[in-house]
């Protein structure tokens, strides 16, 4: 059903081969003056293939030729017509009753309307899933019992006429309700000046009905069909770049990371400097044993082994300079004797980093 043309049931998404004879046909028919204006010896108008193509037609339509063959339209309601008699035979009568509601008009406004979160016609991807499945007749969910007991199948209707109080439609409306929306949408033209009025009225109102069945298709259900959360991190620091990863490998996919700075990585700063790479931020991993952090790294060949060996160490100057190595080995020397000084640190009241920077 999802080839057929929306007002004939189906979704509009057309198959080229039921579409390329009709349009084929309708265009030699509709160009039959002018070629007989500019090749008047050939006969009758005759287009290149028209003959193979028109024999083609009578045996998928025998004798069914439209009355005016120059629209396109014309031929395929035919083709539609001959579609719907050989592909969908229903045998029950509930298939038959679904089928002629879902080719009222009203019951296909909710797909001519523009979707847009601005303006409130834009589904979420879970309703419209529901809504589609349930207007093509696609499976909607696994077999559940019902809150009330009773035996849900597979396509899902049970929800619109539950007796918990779900009472939907696939889209129809009254006498009364055609009605009603006609003389609100004709004062709605005449005050607004805009002639869709109408027409986004029942685009509104056909989108609540459809929204209205998702709810209670979903509602009822006790096993999964239920919307995935929405998760929002704050802040793109080591500690919110693992949950979000974390998330993501366990499936949840709608996740917002929030970073009110301009980079992320939190106290992790890394920087191109003098050729290299430069950390201005945390430069060590306390423990190799639950810290997430070495977890993430330890197979990106990003971390040395643990050690206390300073042999290796390089400094810069601000400008990048390469200091020698025996103004490092003093530099070394102060720091080791500032940091082993217990008594004064202890005496301290304030960071490392400052009490450092005072010594």
């Amino acid at each position: 059903m999802t080839s057929l043309p929306i007002k004939s049931g189906g979704l509009g998404i057309r198959k080229v081969a039921d579409i390329a004879l009709p349009a084929f046909l309708a265009s030699t028919f509709g160009v039959h003056d002018l070629v007989n204006l500019i090749c008047p010896s050939l006969d009758e108008g005759t287009v290149h293939l028209e003959k193979e193509a028109t024999e083609i037609w009578n045996e998928l339509n025998p004798s069914n030729i439209p009355t005016i063959p120059t629209y396109q339209r014309n031929w395929d309601i035919i083709n539609i017509q001959r579609i719907n008699v050989n592909t969908f035979t229903f045998d029950s009568f509930t298939e038959i009753a679904r089928l002629k509601a879902l080719q009222l008009s009203e019951s296909d406004a909710w797909l001519q309307a523009f979707p847009s979160s601005n303006i409130g016609t834009l589904m979420d991807n879970t309703s419209f899933r529901v809504c589609v499945a349930l207007r093509i007749g696609s499976p909607v969910c696994r077999p559940y019992n019902c809150i009330c007991g009773a035996q849900v199948s597979v396509d899902g209707r049970y929800g619109l006429h539950c007796g918990k109080g779900s009472v939907e439609t696939f889209g129809p409306w009254s006498k009364e309700a055609q009605d009603l929306v006609h003389t609100i949408g004709t004062n709605l033209n005449q005050i607004s000046g805009d002639s869709r009025s109408k027409q986004f009225l029942t685009q509104r109102i056909s989108l609540a009905i459809q929204r209205g069945n998702a709810a209670c298709s979903l509602h009822l259900q006790k096993t999964v069909i239920m919307r995935k959360p929405r998760v929002l991190i704050v802040g793109a620091g080591a500690a919110g770049i693992a949950a979000t990863a974390r998330l993501l490998e366990n499936g949840f996919n709608d996740i917002i990371v929030l970073e009110a700075g301009t980079r992320i990585g939190g106290r992790i700063h890394s920087v191109n400097f003098a050729g290299g790479v430069a950390e201005l931020g945390a430069q060590w991993c306390h423990g190799e044993k639950g810290n997430i952090v070495n977890d993430l790294v330890k197979n990106l060949n990003l971390l040395s082994p643990s050690s206390n060996s300073y042999d290796d160490f390089t400094f810069y100057q601000s400008s990048g300079k390469l200091l020698s190595r025996n103004v490092t080995d003093k530099l070394l020397k102060i720091a080791f004797e500032i940091s082993y000084d217990d008594g004064a640190l202890s005496n301290f009241n304030g960071s490392f980093g400052g009490y450092f920077a005072e010594r």
